[in-house]
């Protein structure tokens, strides 16, 4: 039997050397005190342990609540888009985009080359003169 590392042999040592320097009376209350330390050590240990078990269910409890909401949340989402996508493709397709009108030269303009018809569509092209066309 051994208690922290200390053997039979070397407990009666102690108790020995524990008789002769505190005496035959005062060995009892020494091992009483001794006694009460060690189960208020033990409850307190106990106590803690449960608080910190406690604390770790709580805590536990609140991630899982909250783990379980985003999952809803994102479940509901996909749902969703997976509804959208399986909707007929014709309500999906957005409308086609409509050709903007050609600028057409006036006829005062001279002759225009492609280049210089496209800045006029852009509305930066600008006469001989250097003054914007009307």
């Amino acid at each position: 039997m051994e208690v922290f590392g200390i053997g039979l042999p070397e407990l009666l040592l102690i108790m020995v050397i524990a008789l002769i320097v505190f005496g035959p009376g005062k060995l009892p209350e020494i091992g009483s005190a001794l006694g009460r330390a060690i189960g208020d050590f033990r409850r307190a240990s106990r106590e803690l342990t449960g608080d910190l078990q406690s604390e770790l269910a709580q805590t536990r409890s609140t991630v899982e609540s909250a783990l379980n909401e985003t999952q809803a949340g994102l479940q509901g989402t996909l749902d969703a888009a997976q509804k959208e996508l399986a909707s007929p493709a014709a309500e999906a397709r957005p409308p086609a985009p409509q050709a903007a009108p050609e600028a057409k030269p006036t006829s005062d303009t001279p002759d225009l080359d492609d280049a210089d018809q496209k800045w006029l569509q852009l509305g930066t092209w600008k006469g001989d003169q250097g003054a914007p066309a009307a």
